[in-house]
């Protein structure tokens, strides 16, 4: 049993990701083998395969017509039982191949040959060349140089075809400018490359074999189809479960018909019907559970299908631990065990919906398992997005207060340090609504004689926007929702800006203590406004720290699933 328990301990590393998880003991519960019957159907089909091959092999058909009619026969004695080489050989073919639940596989193959002429070269193997014909259709072996283009002549190299060299007549021409082509020596004419002046070229359609040997075969098929039996009152419940899923599930079904023992010699074969017969066989698995102890002294019940099947990694994780992961971050409402949840690549698995799609993971986690892990999973993330919507009104009342003093008392600091008091009613929300037209006005002058100061506006903005942003919008990031807080922040700024800009331009900066009273009042005459754009912000803020704390708890817990159904 060590090298089970150091599998389980690899698994454990692989699978569960929890450090505190270590086997202390196990023991190994022995099981009786669960008895399996096998019904087989066997259905039978013919496959007729025909090839062409180059050459005269030796043929056992004299012609087409021939070859055609042995290979129909082949096929009625086969679909109406008459094949009695097949009848011989499909019981021992039948005993002798492992049980499979689905299977397939050629009983008999039979092939008939026969031999036709190639009628392109009528069996000559050569065709006459086609790249030397002339205008007349008779092929010459000759064709046009490619050098001289047929001249005979080109121009003279030493000149470049002025027949002259310098002052003096080209030595090489003798001053005509051309000189006999070395590719044809003159003739203007070349071997042929295809023929190579024999007239005749290798047939492209067989290829110089002159004949063809054509086959037909026929392919007696055996398809099965298996059934599976077993005593649902002596074998577990988890070993009917196991069996279920593996025949409704599992396409392929090796791993249950490989590794359960089938008895060679209770395969009994019946009788042949037209098309088809049946056989059964007997057999059986051994399954076997262990108890695992970890080190705080809590059983664990582990089981499996088959000792050979300890490699199969399917989650031994069994049941009554992940039940415990489950049930630890519905009751115990803490970190610790809510990564131990979500850091379990088994549960992660399962509620990504992964786990049926590969043979190795999920199979041995009963129903009720897999539906409590959703359920905990869906009740964590709806708890969380529930907390999403639920503002502390303790953090919109904290912030409400600390923006309104600081907006106060920088508003009442700027009048302060004024030499002629600010009438801060300029700003207050009827008087700027009231004041659109002029607004604008002062912003068309503004853009249109300092176009620079514009600008700077614009990228003041931009930046403001930005730390605004981190300061009061949600953990979700995006340019759309960038451009959204830009918008408005650019209207207020505009509105603020323009609404004061004349007024501020009259105003010498000179701390003057005679107007403390006056500046108060001033400020005081905006209270519901500063109130207002104060509640704004609380409330923002209070949203900005509930988002970023479920944020942080989704990164904390580093769950990609978990993020997603959050919005992150």
């Amino acid at each position: 049993m060590n090298k089970f328990l150091k599998r389980i301990k690899l698994l454990n590393n692989n699978w569960t990701n929890n450090s505190h998880f270590a086997i202390k003991s196990f023991k190994e519960i022995k099981r009786k083998p669960v008895q399996l019957k096998a019904f087989i159907k066997y259905n039978f089909e013919t496959e007729i395969k025909k090839e062409k091959r180059f050459g005269a092999e030796p043929p056992s058909c004299h012609s087409k017509c021939e070859c055609q009619n042995k290979i129909q026969s082949y096929q009625d004695d086969f679909l109406n039982n008459n094949d009695q080489e097949f009848l011989q050989l499909i019981p021992k073919q039948a005993k002798e191949r492992e049980p499979n639940l689905k299977d397939k596989w050629t009983s008999i193959k039979r092939e008939e040959t026969y031999i036709e002429d190639c009628h392109t070269c009528h069996a000559e193997g050569q065709v006459t060349c086609t790249n030397c014909t002339g205008i007349t259709g008779t092929p010459t072996g000759k064709v046009s140089c490619g050098s001289c283009f047929g001249n005979g002549k080109k121009n003279c190299f030493g000149c470049g075809g002025s027949g002259r060299s310098g002052d003096k007549t080209c030595f090489s021409c003798g001053g005509s400018g051309k000189s006999s082509c070395s590719w044809c020596l003159g003739t203007g004419k070349t071997t042929c490359s295809s023929c190579s002046g024999n007239l005749k070229v290798t047939c492209h359609d067989c290829e110089g074999h002159k004949q063809f040997t054509f086959s037909e075969t026929i392919y007696l098929n055996v398809i099965s189809n298996t059934e599976l039996n077993w005593d649902l009152k002596t074998t577990p419940e988890w070993m009917t479960h196991y069996l279920n899923r593996e025949l409704s599930d599992n396409t392929t079904h090796i791993e249950l018909m490989k590794y359960s023992n089938w008895h060679s010699h209770t395969f009994n074969l019946g009788s042949f019907e037209k098309g088809q017969f049946f056989a059964s066989i007997q057999g059986n698995i051994e399954p076997f559970e262990v108890i695992y102890t970890d080190n705080n002294g809590n059983d664990f019940n582990c089981r499996y299908v088959h000792k050979n099947l300890i490699p199969y990694e399917m989650d031994y994780i069994f049941d009554d631990y992940i039940n415990k992961v489950c049930d630890n971050v519905i009751e115990k409402n803490a970190i610790k065990y809510q990564k131990e949840f979500f850091k379990n690549k088994i549960i992660e698995n399962i509620v990504d919906e992964k786990g049926n799609s590969i043979p190795s993971k999920s199979k041995m986690i009963s129903l009720n398992t897999k539906q409590k892990i959703k359920k905990t999973f869906k009740d964590f993330s709806d708890e969380h997005l529930e907390e999403q919507k639920n503002i502390d009104l303790r953090d919109i009342f904290s912030w409400t207060s600390i923006s309104f003093l600081s907006i106060f008392m920088i508003m009442f600091l700027i009048s302060v340090f004024s030499q002629n008091t600010i009438d801060w009613n300029y700003i207050s929300l009827p008087n700027m609504a009231k004041n659109i037209p002029n607004t604008f006005n002062a912003f068309t002058y503004y853009v249109k004689y300092t176009p620079l100061n514009s600008l700077y506006f614009l990228i003041g903005t931009g930046l403001g926007t930005f730390g605004l942003q981190k300061l009061l919008g949600s953990s979700k990031k995006s340019i759309f929702r960038y451009l959204g807080w830009f918008t408005n922040v650019s209207i207020i700024s505009f509105l603020l800006f323009f609404n004061l800009f004349s007024h501020f331009n009259e105003i010498t900066w000179l701390f003057n203590t005679e107007n403390i009273g006056e500046s108060f009042s001033s400020v005081f005459s905006i209270t519901f406004d500063i109130l207002l754009f104060s509640l704004l912000i609380g409330i923002l803020k209070a949203r900005n720290i509930n988002c970023f704390k479920m944020r942080n708890i989704a990164e904390l817990l580093n769950n990609e699933t978990l993020k997603s159904k959050l919005g992150y």
